[in-house]
């Protein structure tokens, strides 16, 4: 993720400008986000110095430390940080030039009276180390990758590890056959579907489906739809099987048959 570098910019000043140009020159380079405030039209916040004197370790009860950020002529009005921070607020003007803040990592250089602290600020690269994991909770320990991994360090100075196969490839291409292999039917000609469906109507019970199945060589699916069994004979089939089971059933049960064949009668 790019970071962003921030200058408090003012266009009337020589240094202000190198310092703007020398940034634009390299963010591509660095990959950053260039933010310019331009102070004096904008004005400065509370906010923003008191984020401007943490990011320069600044001590704000010492007037040695805190008057870095004034102009020369500026320091001499003011006596405490509480007056500096009125002063700059009101006359932005007053603030030295060019300060270059980074807020993420909260650090900042002053481009006078040249550009080598910023140009430190700019170049300042730190090495992370890219894993496919989240972070562990245990910040404090080393980092021990579990399966075998490759480092490659990159340009910029960042180290891409890549997870390695635990299992070498070319015992990964030996898989295993399938265990299940599908099944190809032959297609029945006319004259054979033709004996199928005459055997279905003859006697639907003897030749069953599976037994047409294994008979012609084809699928029950097939059997169901190009032979299915007569309605009627299947409706003869059921109700001479529920007459027989009917005389196994105790008198309650043959009453309760005998009571839904009426309400069937009525339908």
């Amino acid at each position: 993720m790019s970071r962003t570098l921030t200058i408090f910019h003012n266009p009337r000043c020589s240094k202000s400008r190198l310092a703007l140009a020398y940034l634009e020159d390299n963010k591509d380079k660095h990959d950053f986000i260039l933010e310019t405030i331009l102070y004096q039209k904008q004005r400065i916040t509370k906010d923003q110095l008191d984020k401007l004197v943490s990011s320069l370790k600044v001590n704000t009860k010492e007037p040695s430390s805190w008057k870095i950020l004034l102009r020369p002529d500026a320091q001499k009005q003011v006596s405490s940080w509480e007056e500096a921070v009125d002063l700059l607020t009101t006359k932005p003007e007053n603030l030295e030039r060019p300060f270059v803040i980074d807020f993420d990592k909260m650090k900042a250089a002053l481009g006078r009276p040249d550009l080598s602290n910023v140009e430190a600020l700019v170049t300042e690269t730190k090495t992370h180390v890219r894993t496919y994991a989240t972070k562990s909770k245990t910040t404090n320990l080393k980092w021990k990758p579990s399966v075998p991994v490759q480092q490659t360090t990159l340009p910029d100075g960042t180290v891409f590890v890549a997870r390695q196969p635990v299992v070498e490839p070319s015992m990964q291409s030996a898989v295993a056959p399938l265990i299940n292999k599908s099944t190809t039917h032959k297609k029945l000609s006319e004259s054979e579907i033709k004996e199928l469906r005459q055997l279905r109507e003859s006697d639907p019970s003897t030749w069953t489906r599976s037994k047409l199945a294994k008979k012609f060589g084809c699928s029950e699916l097939f059997v169901g739809i190009t032979a299915p069994n007569a309605t009627a004979q299947a409706a003869k089939n059921q109700a001479s099987a529920n007459a027989d089971a009917a005389t196994n059933h105790g008198y309650r049960r043959k009453l309760i048959l005998q009571e839904r064949q009426k309400r069937r009668a009525l339908w």
